[in-house]
């Protein structure tokens, strides 16, 4: 029985080791432990040129247009924001113009929750945010707009990013005229803090969940072979 009792508890203790490694890569990643893992800055901007134009919004409201911060158009599609991760804050700089039929709604996301919500009239046909002109007085503003500071707001953590690199802001534009559709142009640009780790969590964890299947498998193993010999 003393043998036996010996004959579980290497790989016992090795499967312990394994845990540990799961867990200290998703602390390590999660809290942002240097030198394993810390904070990159990612930074998007569009050309003016190639501002993208929403060519209506529907009358009915409910059924309102979803703009993703960060795409890109490759071959005619859309391309999210997957392989550039924001999962630490966000600083959005956004102009919506040439709004016509409003008024509309416009509402920014960060992962699934409102940081900013706006509202037009039908007067008002340009949305600003930029903190440069909402910090300097003397700036030239367009008539019949909304001006505010850059939209700025923290990315919740989730421990799902530590795979996917993490979320994707979007905006949500809702036509608020119920008898005429509304058309507008947008551009903007963002920078975004992100957790870079260069895949050391990634090789911890895998490490980790390596020792745990294997170990755990002989141990199972180990367990049915004891039982049958009894």
């Amino acid at each position: 029985m003393q043998s036996t009792k010996k004959g579980l508890l290497k790989p016992g203790i090795t499967i312990l080791v394994g845990i540990i490694l799961i867990a200290f890569s998703f602390v390590a990643w999660y809290y942002t432990i240097s030198p394993i893992t810390s904070l990159s800055k990612y930074e998007y901007r569009l050309q003016p040129a190639a501002a993208p134009k929403i060519t209506w919004l529907t009358t009915n409201y409910t059924n309102p247009s979803i703009v993703y911060f960060g795409n890109i158009i490759f071959n005619q599609q859309p391309i999210y924001n997957r392989s550039r991760p924001i999962d630490n804050s966000f600083n959005l700089f956004l102009r919506v113009y040439e709004i016509t039929n409003g008024p509309i709604n416009l509402t920014i996301y960060v992962r699934d929750t409102a940081v900013f919500s706006v509202q037009t009239n039908l007067t008002i046909q340009t949305i600003i945010f930029d903190s440069r002109l909402y910090n300097n007085a003397s700036a030239s503003r367009p008539p019949n707009s909304l001006v505010f500071p850059n939209v700025t707001a923290p990315v919740p953590s989730s421990l799902v990013d530590a795979f996917t690199g993490g979320t994707t802001p979007y905006m949500i534009i809702k036509n608020l005229n119920t008898t005429a559709t509304t058309t507008l142009s947008y551009q903007y640009s963002y920078s975004a803090l992100f957790r870079d780790s260069d895949g050391i969590p990634f090789l911890l964890f895998a490490v980790g969940a390596i020792i745990v299947v294997a170990y755990g498998i002989a141990l199972v193993r180990r367990f049915i072979k004891q039982s049958r010999g009894r």
